[in-house]
Formats: structure tokens, sequence, C-alpha cells
């Protein structure tokens, strides 16, 4: 049994379980450290990076014939609506960003749509994950990732002429790539991440943004 967890943060975690033990890692370049307690079926714990970056929980339950992970326990807020964008002015998706996150999510996704070009970014889910951050993801129909160390240094590039401060490559690989920064710009400082994820014939393009982690 395995399956992606959905965390909080900036990047999925993995669980797998074969017989009795259960391994539990990260996608993506990121070393994480996980603690946790197991009750009966039920299992739960803390995760955090070893840079600091970010932190959270996860949870587990063992479900009896059930080849799937149970994951987050709650439901956001979403749309799967898709919608139409346009360069300059940020995204147009169906659940819009809340009060608060829009700079910060606009001038990442006008980013992207620099780099990749608004045409070739299809917003296809939006909305509130754990009720503190803003996530939306693309279809993205023009990614090579034979160039993706190009694609994040150009995004990095530009996010730090933009508002955001010590934006950084997070991780580049065969699967995509991820730029994380903070956004300040005299409000409350939020943390934004950009990742680009391919999965079989499918690219995904996900921007997330919220409040910095306290500590």
């Amino acid at each position: 049994m395995s399956g992606i967890y959905p965390t909080n943060g900036w990047l999925p975690i993995t669980v797998s379980l074969e017989g009795s033990k259960i391994t539990i890692g990260t996608v993506g370049g990121n070393s994480a450290v996980f603690t946790g307690t197991v009750s009966g079926n039920s299992m739960s714990g803390e995760w955090r990076f070893t840079n600091g970056f970010d932190q959270g929980s996860w949870q587990g339950t063992k479900v009896s014939g059930d080849n799937s992970l149970p994951c987050a326990p709650e439901t956001p807020s979403t749309s799967t609506t898709t919608t139409t964008q346009h360069s300059g002015g940020g995204a147009v998706c169906s659940f819009p960003p809340p009060p608060g996150y829009s700079d910060a999510f606009n001038s990442m996704y006008d980013t992207a749509a620099t780099v990749f070009g608004s045409e070739n970014l299809v917003c296809y889910y939006s909305g509130m994950v754990g009720g503190v951050q803003y996530a939306a993801t693309f279809m993205l129909s023009n990614y090579d990732n034979s160039q993706a160390q190009q694609y994040a240094g150009e995004i990095v590039e530009q996010l730090n002429a933009n508002g955001w401060s010590n934006a950084t490559i997070t991780y580049v690989n065969d699967s995509g790539f991820q730029v994380g920064g903070v956004y300040i710009n005299g409000q409350t400082p939020l943390m934004g991440a950009l990742s680009v994820i391919i999965s079989g014939e499918e690219v995904d393009l996900t921007i997330q943004i919220q409040p910095m982690t306290p500590g």
C-alpha cells in the first residue's frame, strides 16, 4: 500500500506499507524529519524540513482491503471549473485567493505566465487547504523538463525583482522543479512555492501561498 499525503506545506509526503513496515518520505530533493506514534489502526505525528523552511502534521488510518492511503481529514473549499488566464494581471481561477493573499499569488502567477505563456496555463483547481493555505493548480502544456534548471532560474530572478525575498530553487529533478520564497509588501509576510510536477504525460504547475510558519 502506498499513497501521497497532501501536507499544508510545500510538497507531498509519501507513505508506503509493506507488511508491517511503514516508510515515510518526501517527493523531490528535500530532506525531512518525521516523528509519530501508532495507536491501534491509526498513526499520526509531525514532520519538518531540515532546513527549517516548513513543518506540519501527518496522520493515517489502516483500511482493511484498501490499497489507498487515507489523506487529509479536512475537505478544502475548492473549484474544479476550467477557467482562462491573462498575462500581467493575475490568474482567473474560479475560487480566487482571499484578501491578503492576492498580491503574492498574482505576482507568482504573472512570473509563471511570463516564463511559460499565459495561454499554456489552464486553471483546474483552486481553493483553501487546511484553512490557511491558498493553492491553485494549472495544466501546463508546453513544458520541457530538459530546461527545468533554466525555467527555475528565470522564475527565481523575476520573483526576487518583484516583491519576493530570498526566492530560491528548492529542487530540480526528473519529476519537475520547485521554487520557494517569502513575499513582503507592507503586510504580513507570506511564504510561497511554485512547483512543476510531471505525472506521466501530464504536467501540472501549482502555486501555494500561506502565512509564515511561526518560529
